[in-house]
């Protein structure tokens, strides 16, 4: 009895050796190999509509269709800022990509907006500018350092 599970182990053996090598593994669905977020319009005014886009890639760089992109307003200055509201999920289309605008609010300053798709997620900083620029700084002039009087000063 002792020679036949040890033959049987030996054929079991040899048979993964022999036909493991040939198997073939997969995991549905891919899994997700990057995901990123981008503006059209980094600097915005307040009160305007800024189009951002998730897009979403397998480890092999193909698109990602069906996957869900959360999208969520981590930080902003006031209060009014919102993608739809201040989370929204918008699903990938064949190329990737889901789509939806951030509103600015009304408060300038940097909102920061974050999407993320399985458990990967990018963030962007929209800078929000108030009114008008600011006027260009005074040009600096730089003087050479005084190297004294060489001692003849009292001479």
């Amino acid at each position: 009895m002792p020679r036949m599970l040890l033959f049987t182990s030996m054929v079991l053996a040899v048979s993964v050796l022999i036909f493991g090598a040939n198997l073939a593994s997969a995991q549905y669905p891919n899994p997700l190999g990057s995901v990123t977020l981008t503006s059209s319009d980094p600097d915005a005014q307040p009160g305007q509509d800024v189009p951002l886009v998730c897009e979403v890639l397998d480890v092999t760089g193909a698109p990602v269709a069906g996957e869900n992109c959360v999208f969520s307003i981590e930080s902003e200055p006031g209060t009014d800022a919102a993608v739809g509201s201040k989370v929204v999920v918008r699903v990938t289309d064949v190329f990737g990509q889901a789509r939806t605008n951030l509103y600015t609010g009304t408060t300038p300053g940097v909102v920061v907006v974050r999407t993320q798709a399985g458990a990967l997620s990018s963030t962007i900083l929209v800078d929000v500018a108030g009114g008008s620029a600011l006027p260009p700084a005074a040009p600096l002039e730089i003087q050479p350092p005084s190297t004294g009087d060489g001692g003849l000063a009292g001479s």
